[in-house]
């Protein structure tokens, strides 16, 4: 039996794990092979059944996008630097793989037009601090 709730479990182990919020974001997104699809996670399914597994990676997928929308741009900027850091490559790659991405695959189920257009607006914002050559590079 489980001693925690799936969302607990879920955040005090596969999320802690993770550095940065954006990285989170797109971990988490990663756990539908499309838009259309569930979540899938093996361990918290096992440990809390598919469907207590699903909603729990989906409440966390939205409080983090919540979250992520909320932080200020300096602030993201700062985490574009620390998980570039830990995905062992440039702000600039990390930024472009994050832009490649469908919008729409780094949003929840059933994310409304509004929410889209912020992350949209949030990642063409990133995409244009990386580009800037008056913004300083991070320090190794």
């Amino acid at each position: 039996m489980a001693r925690h709730s799936a969302s607990q479990d879920l955040r005090d182990t596969s999320l802690k794990s993770v550095q940065g919020g954006l990285n989170k974001l797109q971990y988490l997104a990663d756990l539908r092979d499309s838009e259309d699809s569930p979540y899938s996670h093996w361990g918290l399914a096992r440990v809390h059944g598919e469907e207590a597994a699903s909603r729990a990676l989906e409440q966390e997928h939205r409080r983090l996008l919540a979250i992520v929308l909320a932080t200020p741009i300096e602030k993201l900027w700062q985490d574009v630097q620390r998980c570039s850091e830990v995905c062992g490559i440039t702000p600039e790659l990390f930024v472009e793989k994050l832009c490649s991405r469908k919008i729409s695959s780094l949003l929840p189920p059933n994310s409304d037009f509004a929410t889209e257009a912020h992350l949209s607006s949030v990642l063409s914002a990133l995409s244009a601090l990386v580009k800037s050559p008056t913004v300083a590079t991070p320090r190794v």
